[in-house]
Order: C-alpha cells, then sequence, then structure tokens
C-alpha cells in the first residue's frame, strides 16, 4: 500500500534533503514500520543525525558509494568489500555519515520500532550494533523483494510488506545474536554454537568420504592450528577424534541390520577397510563389531 510518509517515517539521514525538497518517490506502511525507496544525487556531503527508530538502508543501483560511518563517535567498518552498500543502524544512535563521492543511485530505506524488532527475535536487542555492508545475501533477496514491492506501489497490500520485514528483521537480528555470541566464545578460547555447528555438521555430511582439518577450519573461517585448539576447547575432543567416535556411532547403527556385510559397514561409516573399523571399534567399545552385533541383536 502507497502512502504520503509523515515526518516521523522518514529515516534520519534523508530528514535534512526532505528539508532541501528532496521527496522519496514510493512507500509502504504497516504497524510498526514504513519501507520508502528513492533515487538520490548529489555531490560529496556530510550528514550529522540522531537515530530515534531502528532504520535499514539499501543502495541497489549505481556505482559503489565510498563512505565514512561513525556511530556514537566511533567508525563502523565495512564487513565486505562489496559493490553493494547497506547500512544497519539502531535506535537511538548518533550518526555521522561521510559521502566521498558522488551519489546517484536507487535506496530502498527501512525505518521501524523497537517492538517490531523484539517481536522478529527473542534475542536481545542490546546485541544489535551498527553494521555497514552485512556479508549475509538472505538480508540483500529480502531487501531485494521490499524494494520491488515498493517500486510497484505495494500491489500486494500490508501483510505482504510486514511479512517481508519480519522475515528481514529475523534475518538481521540471528547473525546479529551469532556474531555477539562469536566473539564470546572466541574471547573464552572456543568456538561460537553457530561455528561449532556449521563444523560439526560439515564433518558428519562427510563422515564416509573423509575430510581435512583444512576442509572444515575453512568453512568458519579459521586456521588450522586456531581451528583445532577452539575446537578441543568447545567439545573437550579432537576433530578427529570426535570424527571417530561419530564414525562408531554411525557403525553400531548399521550393525543393527544383520544384512549387511562387515565391510560395507566399514566403508559406509567413513573406515578405510574392515581392519581400521575393527580396531578403532575395538578401542572405543571394548569389543569387535561381531560381538557388539551379537549382544545388540540377542
Amino acid at each position: 500500500m502507497s502512502v504520503k510518509p509523515d515526518v516521523s517515517a522518514i529515516p534520519s539521514l534523508w530528514l535534512e534533503k526532505i528539508r532541501q525538497g528532496f521527496k522519496p518517490t514510493l512507500t509502504m506502511s504497516w504497524e510498526g514500520g514504513t519501507a520508502l525507496i528513492a533515487r538520490t544525487g548529489g555531490c560529496e556531503s556530510r550528514i550529522e543525525t540522531f537515530t530515534t527508530l531502528n532504520e535499514f538502508y539499501f543502495k541497489f543501483a549505481g556505482h559503489k558509494l565510498d563512505l565514512d560511518v561513525y556511530c556514537n563517535g566511533r567508525r563502523v567498518r565495512s564487513e565486505v568489500e562489496s559493490s553493494q552498500n547497506a547500512l544497519l543502524l539502531p535506535s537511538r544512535t548518533a550518526v555521522s555519515l561521510h559521502i566521498n563521492s558522488h551519489m546517484n543511485c536507487d535506496i530502498l530505506a527501512i525505518k521501524v520500532t523497537d517492538a517490531f524488532l523484539d517481536s522478529c527475535s527473542a534475542t536481545d536487542r542490546a546485541s544489535f550494533r551498527p553494521v555497514l555492508n552485512p556479508a549475509d545475501e538472505i538480508d540483500w533477496q529480502i531487501a531485494r523483494l521490499i524494494y520491488e514491492e515498493c517500486r510497484r506501489g505495494g500491489p500486494n497490500g500490508e501483510l505482504f510488506a510486514k511479512s517481508a520485514a519480519i522475515m528481514l528483521g529475523i534475518s538481521l537480528m540471528r547473525r546479529q545474536s551469532s556474531a555477539q555470541e562469536g566473539r564470546g566464545a572466541l574471547a573464552r578460547g572456543g568456538l561460537s554454537l553457530a561455528s561449532l555447528r556449521r563444523a560439526c555438521n560439515f564433518m558428519e555430511e562427510r563422515l564416509e568420504v573423509g575430510v581435512s582439518l583444512a576442509e572444515i577450519a575453512a568453512v568458519i573461517g579459521l586456521s588450522v592450528g586456531h581451528f583445532a585448539s577452539c575446537f578441543k576447547r568447545s567439545t573437550g575432543l579432537s576433530p578427529y577424534a570426535w570424527l571417530r567416535q561419530k564414525r562408531i556411532e554411525r557403525a553400531k547403527q548399521l550393525l543393527g541390520n544383520a544384512d549387511l556385510q562387515l565391510g560395507e559397514i566399514a566403508v559406509r561409516s567413513g573406515f578405510s577397510n574392515q581392519s581400521a573399523f575393527g580396531v578403532a571399534f575395538r578401542r572405543e567399545t571394548g569389543l569387535t563389531p561381531s560381538q557388539w552385533r551379537r549382544q545388540a541383536l540377542e
């Protein structure tokens, strides 16, 4: 639903431009938020403002902007080098934006209340911090959906806009929570739950084919040594000991099928051969695979 925005709906970074005659082209609103799109133009500029609500900006067209962003006196560094620009600002944030290049681009601006953002996640909103150029492509896909809905005048109505905004809020809060958790876990010397989950899922998906430490570490962006140390602090096991334990667990499940040969079970559990499987299984359980199977099937 396209509406004419009142001043309270205008994103704080656009207020000065509004006073100079700048007008957003299309706007949608729903309970707890608004979305506006506009083509902006101009040369180098500096904007000083204060956010009363949570604000998200996504630039879709035009060249990459050279931006310096300061929030509450601290510089916000870009998470990734990207041809796109996005800026996420929590409520009650003092913002100083320095645009160091000519600006001629299409921008989506979303403004939501604290209550709306709280409804998107059980995560404490205190973890929500300013972000420049987030790396998560999901955020961009949802923002593009909202942008296109605004551009077409909101043909799908308020419920569609609100649902898309909720999805964006969930994505943003989930990633912010993971980042906060990750910083705390690494400070203690372990992995965040999200990183640990990614590493474990990656290993479990490759139990049969095998995986190197370098491959696992690359999944969560750590060096091999750092990953191995953090993984052991988080689980009490080295990555290889954890893998061996998981392979034994899978072997036990397969041993419950009396029709499977031990050689096939060895391969499907990720062991190089039946002999290696037997040695590892006995070390872990105190029984040979055949002995364990007999007891399990009795």
